[in-house]
């Protein structure tokens, strides 16, 4: 009886270790799936990364630019069952906004007066867009719209500052 008692204690012991050793590998599978992804941009001479959790699940969102042109983007990885999921490429400059305190990501492209984009949250390992903004301001033309609908410029400002403080 107690050598079963010895067994019985030394096997739960050895599956109590085993099981930390898989639930530390599974908390980690984030950062190998995004190594790859980094791995991937390497032979870009002016790309940079950065990680963020911006979903608040204690696991990092990976954002890769590819530099600071004008037609650099930024692609944002998410991790969905251990693998790393490209959202897309958003912003340009290699750059995009990103509100902490609403969780939000803004996105755009400005020139020559035209402004257009979208801000977002990640979601269920998706880009939600909760926002899509684009106006013109020239000298002798002013337009501002909100989801494709022509709004007043204090209405315009007011739901960008909804969603995110960077406006």
């Amino acid at each position: 009886e107690a050598k079963q008692e010895e067994v019985t204690e030394e096997t739960t012991e050895e599956k109590k270790e085993e099981e930390d050793k898989t639930a530390e590998s599974s908390e980690n599978s984030w950062i190998e799936a995004y190594q790859n992804e980094v791995q991937k941009f390497a032979s870009e001479n002016e790309a940079m990364y950065e990680l963020i959790d911006i979903t608040g699940d204690d696991i990092p969102e990976l954002f890769i630019s590819r530099g600071e042109f004008h037609a650099a983007g930024v692609t944002i990885f998410t991790i969905v069952n251990g693998e790393a999921v490209n959202l897309g490429e958003f912003g340009s400059f290699g750059e995009v906004m990103y509100d902490a305190s609403k969780k939000t990501v803004r996105q755009g492209f400005s020139g020559q007066g035209h402004t257009t984009g979208s801000i977002f949250r990640i979601e269920d390992g998706k880009e939600n867009v909760l926002v899509e903004y684009d106006s013109v301001d020239l000298e002798d033309e002013k337009s501002f719209k909100i989801d494709g609908a022509e709004v007043t410029e204090e209405e315009y400002n007011s739901a960008l500052e909804q969603y995110s403080a960077d406006t």
